[in-house]
C-alpha cells in the first residue's frame, strides 16, 4: 500500500512541515489532514507515496521518532471497505 498514516502528530503542526519532513524519503502524492467537526485537528494524517517501496521505507523511518516532543505511531493505511467480506 502506497499510502500510511501518521498519528500523535504535534497539536500545532503545519501540513507544509509534515511535507517537507516526509518528503524527504521520496515524493509524496497528498497530504490529509483530519479535523473534527468543530474544526480541531485530531492529529494524525494520511500521507500517500509515489510506491509501495517508498511507504515502506517511511513507516520504517519514522515509526516511533520524535517531531518536537510528540512520539509519531506510523503504519500502513488501507481501505477498510476494500477488505471487507460480503456474505
Amino acid at each position: 500500500m502506497s499510502r500510511i498514516i501518521v498519528k500523535n502528530l504535534p497539536k500545532k503542526i503545519k501540513e507544509d512541515r509534515v511535507r517537507s519532513i516526509f518528503g524527504e524519503i521520496g515524493p509524496l502524492t497528498d497530504c490529509s489532514f483530519k479535523y473534527t467537526k468543530e474544526g480541531a485537528f485530531r492529529r494524525f494524517a494520511f500521507i500517500g507515496y509515489t510506491s509501495e517501496d517508498v511507504a515502506s521505507k517511511a513507516v520504517k523511518h519514522f515509526n516511533q521518532s520524535f517531531i518536537d516532543t510528540s512520539r509519531l505511531v506510523v503504519l500502513h493505511s488501507y481501505d477498510v471497505h476494500h477488505n471487507k467480506t460480503f456474505l
